[in-house]
């Protein structure tokens, strides 16, 4: 493509319709065999492929007309397992005559079979159990599929029978959610969703729901009974049986209604918040880099963007420019942490600007873990560091007195047990021959800009007479999903996204204590990784389903390589809480609220969050944390979620909340609310405090999420406080207050309510999501009412005195 793209380009401004082509599609392919992918291109121009797979035999493209065209693909043969490329194709401007381009990856797996599952969507009695034929619309190119297993089952019971399932639903449900596994002749295995309405045509409620604008949302209703009665005004809606499906205007985002009645008197009402979201159409692409602290580097920013033929006009001016996208940087002395820069590229009559993401680190092992490992007596331990630097080396302090101690460097390798172990500094621990026990050394790590630090490791030798060989290379350890060496919260994000895959079963388990696992290679990635799948299966049995977290929560915060700090590329999305009280006395339960997203900067494409929260531990009574989802949290919206809460250490509570059926949300708002009782014994408190009230400080760290595909983000760290009374108080004069609070409508449009049957009400302040106080009324009644009409549309705060307390409920705004 030449440089007259520029000319194109220059209208992107104009109203744009929606996307022709998913950013990311996924096909299976049988292996040497051609697969044709219809794809959208409007003008004269043909799309074209701007990444090329790394193994293909042809790749072009034909025209079909009407904007149709074919693209034909082939892997190499013999070929199979992941390939990905990108193609460009265009789309209508909005001016007569000129096109814009748009870009789509493409994801391919290739099988000995081409097997693809469908989701289903059933509405099933209320009563009894129905048969539902998840088969009938999957197809494999190998033979006849079987019903292997079902993955997940919520909102009822369900069994296999006859090759199809048997669903019997929960008392009061409306929904249900299934997860199954089929394979053809081949083994080929796969998995599909099954998303269950219970019927019901006399249901009335109102269904409240947030979408980014170039989104698309699955209304799932419960009888085929209702109908449409009220159209959206921003968006259209398509039928297909009892489900419909919501398109907003492109270029609308506000709230949209629909709603649909049913003859029998039911009622269904949608409120839908379209968020904004920027539809990136550029062919430059973002890019992250890591340097050693006080080291220096180059990198060529053209590597991932889709083209390289245009000139870079104006760039940040701490990097050095060396020509054809090259830059060179240096970070200032001493200085770790985060740089963003720019560069800028001119298409002819348009500008297209590119971040680069640089961090700064000395890449050393975490000082949040204990490198304390557990081998068997006569058998090796092998350590690694998978740091995104190699500008570093470890050397031995104190060697250990029952074992001995090898470093690889680069050109080396070592023969143990069954394995051949290389890599630039592998670590290898060989115990004294039959000496069982503990052991420890100290090891030395530095960059090779003389940055160093010293790590403790310690060795439980445990005496056995087992002799056969233990995994040292390539090896799967349970609930260490994505292979970094430590079972996390992340790891609950990552068995989340590939939850619903399957390969070859592993046969061979050892079970004397945690250690790496011999497994057979699937073959096949995780989502946005080269980790192999088989990592991601716990349990062994070849299924990536909802046991398998099982292993995850059974082995928390084991290590079995040193870990280097979190590093990802950082996002703008606030991940906040809000505690509900901030004066709390001993013997008291604090609930915390736990927020994602605002109405300046929503929380788009989200599939699942984790976090840490730092606490006191003199003031946190750990046998009673618990993290409880809101009840119509935005982002467990047509998906279940997988809330998982930890206590690994005293002071420390882990939370990771993932949906599970491998597609995102978009929201603003509350997520969960984690709760624990203060300590009653806090008299400890007042040595430091000269009052009543010691102040307490509250941090959430270690925030990341992901989206659908894998792409991983940082989120700023939280700190708050709050007041802890140090004196015990007689619990028969403490009441919360919260129960006695309304606040109403909700959402609201013009007015809200708070009202009090018990307390008079002192001071209401509406508050956005960034902590910005947009209203503040004093009361001093059982009633007041607020006018919220002129605010945004969004998601705020109100926080209510009363009663010598504070509490904080969650409002939404919507306009008409």
């Amino acid at each position: 493509m030449n440089k007259l793209l520029g000319l194109i380009l220059m209208f992107t401004s104009f109203g744009l319709a929606a996307q022709l082509n998913p950013k990311d599609i996924f096909v299976n392919v049988k292996s040497e065999t051609s697969v044709n992918i219809e794809i959208s291109s409007q003008g004269p121009a043909q799309p074209d492929v701007v990444v090329f797979p790394s193994s293909y035999d042809s790749l072009g493209f034909s025209a079909l007309g009407g904007g149709l065209w074919n693209l034909h693909f082939e892997p190499s043969d013999a070929f199979s397992g992941d390939l990905h490329f990108v193609i460009e194709y265009f789309e209508f401007s909005g001016i007569p005559g000129f096109f814009i381009p748009n870009y789509s990856t493409i994801h391919c797996r290739v099988e000995q079979s081409k097997l693809d599952s469908e989701i289903d969507y059933s509405i099933v009695s209320s009563s009894g159990s129905s048969e539902i034929d998840v088969l009938a619309n999957d197809n494999s190119t190998d033979g006849n599929l079987n019903l292997e297993r079902i993955g997940y089952v919520e909102g009822g019971t369900a069994n296999i029978a006859n090759n199809k399932i048997s669903f019997t639903p929960n008392s009061g449900v409306k929904s249900g959610f299934l997860r199954y596994f089929n394979s053809d002749s081949t083994d080929n295995i796969e998995s599909s969703l099954v998303y269950i309405s219970i019927e019901d045509s006399e249901l009335q409620e109102t269904r409240n729901l947030q979408l980014d604008r170039l989104s698309q949302a699955m209304l799932l209703l419960n009888s085929n009974a209702f109908s449409v009665t009220q159209s959206p005004v921003h968006g259209s809606l398509t039928q297909n049986g009892h489900t419909w499906s919501y398109d907003p205007d492109n270029n609308y985002s506000g709230v949209d209604s629909i709603l649909f009645t049913s003859p029998d008197g039911g009622e269904i009402k949608y409120l839908i918040d379209v968020l904004y979201k920027l539809d990136d159409r550029s062919f430059v692409r973002d890019d992250q880099y890591f340097v050693v602290t006080n080291g220096s580097l180059q990198f060529n920013v053209f590597d991932n963007d889709y083209l390289d033929d245009f000139a870079i006009v104006d760039y940040s001016s701490e990097l050095t420019y060396l020509g054809d996208g090259v830059f060179e940087y240096s970070p200032p002395a001493d200085f770790t942490g985060d740089q963003i820069f720019y560069y800028k590229i001119f298409a002819g009559f348009q500008f297209h600007t590119g971040n680069i993401l640089i961090h700064v680190d000395d890449y050393a092992p975490s000082d949040d873990y204990m490198y304390d490992f557990t081998i068997l007596n006569n058998h090796d331990l092998v350590i690694d560091h998978e740091a995104p630097v190699n500008d570093y080396f470890f050397s031995v302090v104190n060697a250990p007195e029952d074992g001995t101690i090898i470093i690889l460097d680069n050109n080396e390798s070592e023969t143990l047990e069954c394995d051949i172990i290389s890599g630039d500094n592998k670590i290898i621990y060989t115990p004294n021959t039959d000496f069982s026990g503990d052991d420890s050394f100290n090891l030395e790590f530095c960059t090779t800009t003389g940055i160093c630090k010293t790590l403790d490791v310690h060795v439980n030798i445990l005496d056995s007479n087992y002799d056969e060989c233990l995994c040292l290379n390539n090896c799967v350890y349970k609930g260490d999903y994505n292979h970094d060496g430590v079972v996390n919260v992340q790891d609950v994000l990552d068995l989340a996204l590939n939850l619903g895959e399957g390969g070859p079963e592993r046969t061979n388990d050892f079970d004397l204590f945690w250690t790496g696992q011999e497994g057979e290679d699937w073959g096949y990635e995780q989502l946005n990784s080269d980790v192999d799948l088989k990592n991601t299966d716990a349990d062994g049995n070849g299924y990536l389903d909802h046991e398998d977290f099982i292993e995850m929560e059974n082995h928390y915060a084991k290590v079995h390589n040193f870990v280097p700090n979190t590093i990802g590329d950082l996002s703008s999305v606030p991940v906040s809480f809000v505690p509900q009280s901030t004066d709390v006395d001993s013997g008291e339960w604090l609930f915390i609220d736990v927020y994602a997203g605002s109405s300046s900067v929503p929380a788009l494409d989200i599939y699942g969050i984790a976090f840490s929260f730092n606490i006191n531990p003199d003031i946190i009574d750990s046998s009673t944390v618990a993290f409880n989802l809101a009840d119509d949290t935005w982002l467990g919206y047509n998906s279940p979620l997988y809330n998982f809460t930890i206590v690994p250490v005293d002071g420390k509570v882990d939370i990771a909340v993932s949906r599970i059926n491998n597609q995102s949300a978009d929201g603003i708002g509350l997520i969960g609310t984690l709760e624990f009782i203060v300590e009653d014994e806090v008299e400890g408190l007042k040595t430091f405090q000269q009052s009543d009230y010691a102040d307490q400080q509250i941090v959430m760290n270690n925030i990341i999420s992901v989206n659908e595909f894998g792409n991983y983000k940082r989120h700023a760290d939280q700190n708050q406080k709050i007041r802890v009374a140090t004196e015990l108080k007689d619990k028969s004069e403490i009441e919360d207050i919260g129960s006695q609070i309304q606040l109403y409508p909700n959402p609201a449009h013009n007015y809200i309510n708070i009202e009090s049957d018990k307390y008079s009400i002192d001071k209401i302040e509406l508050i956005d999501a960034l902590g910005r106080v947009h209203m503040t009324q004093f009361s001093g009644s059982y009633f007041s009412r607020m006018n919220v009409s002129s605010l945004p549309e969004g998601v705020y705060f109100v926080r209510i005195s009363s009663h010598q307390q504070t509490i904080t409920k969650l409002l939404q705004k919507f306009d008409l």
